[in-house]
């Protein structure tokens, strides 16, 4: 899409949902996330657990794992490059972030890859309500955030993050779950990350030392709780009891 001289192209918001019925729209999500996640590890490599060399080695089954998994959602940033709408082909790709809902039993740790227990086929039935099952017993973890450079400066990170805690508040209406922990990881010297964060409603929670490879970091835990709409929660139990249609 051309653009008026000074003028900066408007950036759009796109959730990759886990059903991909459509196989040709399956590959251009798995391909356009790979080729961003990649370019955020050789840009931002401080800021990662993983590294460019690992993931660059992942066969695609990897990447269409991660697009489908029930438990985890990525968020993308997108610059249209014409005038077609929801084509991924005539969008650039230059943000991103990604949600992954945690079982009780995890913890939030920057040494190690978050989808390392939330790929488990144990876990695909996180996003259903089951009988028995406490639904506060799971958290969220936001993860994985980037901006590609060219768009830095324009409040795309508050819009990503914002984007995600909506997210969630919806999983929590469709989990029947009044509440729930959002944790996110940062190096205790990004400064201007913590700082973003905080201005989203994260608070400082604990710091710890990792090793990365061979080297020495500190991590910052941060969290929030996110409370869902007391009222519209009620409401919506008590239509499903007495199976109310407006």
């Amino acid at each position: 899409m051309e653009h008026k001289e000074g003028q900066r192209p408007a950036i759009g918001i796109r959730f990759l949902h886990n059903e991909w019925p459509n196989k040709d729209e399956l590959t251009k999500a798995w391909t356009k996330l790979r080729d961003l996640r990649l370019l955020s590890l050789k840009l931002s490599p401080e800021a990662y657990a993983s590294t460019y060399e690992q993931e660059a080695e992942f066969i695609p089954d990897v990447w269409i794992g991660r697009v489908k998994n029930p438990a985890a959602l990525h968020i993308v940033a997108t610059i249209p490059k014409t005038d077609k709408t929801d084509d991924m082909d005539d969008e650039e790709w230059v943000g991103l972030i990604v949600v992954i809902r945690k079982r009780a039993d995890e913890d939030a740790d920057a040494s190690k890859s978050p989808w390392s227990k939330s790929s488990d086929p144990a876990n695909m039935n996180q996003f259903t309500r089951l009988p028995g099952i406490d639904p506060g017993s799971r958290w969220f973890q936001v993860n994985g955030m980037f901006v590609h450079p060219s768009v830095r400066q324009r409040g795309l990170g508050k819009k990503l993050i914002e984007a995600s805690l909506a997210w969630i508040h919806d999983r929590m209406r469709v989990l029947d779950q009044p509440s729930s922990k959002v944790v996110i990881l940062v190096d205790v010297g990004n400064e201007a990350a913590i700082g973003l964060y905080r201005s989203t409603g994260f608070t400082n929670v604990e710091e710890y030392s990792f090793m990365r490879g061979d080297e020495k970091h500190a991590a910052l835990k941060m969290t929030q709780e996110i409370w869902g709409d007391r009222d519209r929660y009620e409401m919506d139990i008590l239509r499903a009891r007495n199976h109310v249609i407006d």
